[in-house]
This record gives C-alpha cells, structure tokens and sequence, in this order.
C-alpha cells in the first residue's frame, strides 16, 4: 500500500460540509473565519454564495497553494494568513 508523505500528495476533502454550510447560513451573506483553512474546501464552499467574505488561517506551509487559488477567484473577499490560529488574537 503507498501511504501519502506529505499533505500534497493526497485529496482534502470538507466533512461535514453540508451540515456547515446549513449551520453557518451563507446565503444571507456576512463575514466567516476559518481557522483551520487546510484545503479551502468550506472557504470555497462558502464564497460561492456571492455576499460572503473569508478570512482564512492556517499554519501548515503547504496550504498557500490552494489559497493562493481561492486569492485569484475572489481577491476582494478573501483573505488568508500564513499562521497559527492559537494567534488570531494579533
């Protein structure tokens, strides 16, 4: 069996992400934070609904790449940080 070495080599996938959604109501629009971004699969998730705006953390390097695509897609409602979140306060 060949087991992923790093975090590019397998798919990411949101769990759950239905109920989020449900739960965090995009569709009225408003401001989200994740915090832990990963491969933006509920930023994404949540920038579909066109009144929403994301900011996204995550400390884990390998993530930039898929921010970086989600910054082309929507530049002016989606922000992301290169951090921890145990530091959201800064």
């Amino acid at each position: 069996m060949n087991v992923p070495q790093t975090s590019l080599e397998f798919s990411h996938f949101p769990v759950m992400l239905n109920e989020v959604i449900k739960i965090c109501s995009p569709e009225n629009g408003g401001n989200f934070l994740d915090c832990t971004f990963g491969g933006g699969g509920y930023s994404n998730a949540i920038l579909k609904y066109p009144d929403t705006k994301v900011l996204a953390i995550d400390r884990d390097r390998t993530t930039q790449k898929f921010a970086n695509h989600l910054l082309k897609k929507f530049p002016k409602r989606f922000n992301f940080f290169q951090e921890k979140f145990s530091n959201l306060d800064q």
